[in-house]
């Protein structure tokens, strides 16, 4: 719990305190072990609107755009296939489910559903076993020390950090 926060339950024991058995705000804040300043609060808050908290204070900010049968959909499709693409999981929501989300609604949907986001290296399918053994011994014998080979990969140059 943050340490400035004070349970309802101490909360509704001030005003019984001070009004029924007509305790000191210094007796109150011995006796709970709180400030005199959640005291003073308290009391003219209930004063005021004769509660103690907001009856109707709820969570702030925008609702949820996801129900909790879509987030449990969610939650299938990825169990059933841990590689699969935001925009696919989008695609099937709207197709099966009628819910048209954004896609980053779906990745933060994800994320409190503790998933993470990982990289995925997939074998090429046109990828022939023994053409790639030919190259790698027509660059052994090549290059007899691996040190000397240097990759360049020119198509994800950087404009900012290349000049």
């Amino acid at each position: 719990m943050h340490p400035n926060t004070s349970t309802q339950d101490l909360k509704d024991r001030i005003p019984i305190l001070a009004y029924t058995q007509h305790f000191t705000v210094k007796e109150i804040c011995d006796v709970l072990g709180v400030g005199k300043t959640l005291v003073y609060q308290t009391l003219r808050y209930f004063r005021q609107h004769g509660v103690t908290h907001k009856v109707n204070a709820g969570r702030a900010g925008h609702p949820r755009t996801l129900l909790t049968p879509d987030i449990k959909y969610i939650n299938s499709l990825v169990k059933k296939r841990r590689t699969c693409y935001l925009d696919k999981i989008q695609r099937e929501l709207y197709e099966n489910r009628g819910a048209l989300v954004s896609i980053t609604t779906i990745c933060r949907t994800l994320q409190r559903l503790n998933y993470t986001r990982k990289r995925v290296s997939a074998i090429a399918l046109k990828r022939n076993e023994v053409l790639r053994s030919a190259y790698m011994n027509k660059i052994a014998s090549i290059v007899t020390d691996v040190h000397q080979l240097m990759f360049i990969d020119e198509a994800a140059q950087n404009r900012r950090t290349s000049g």
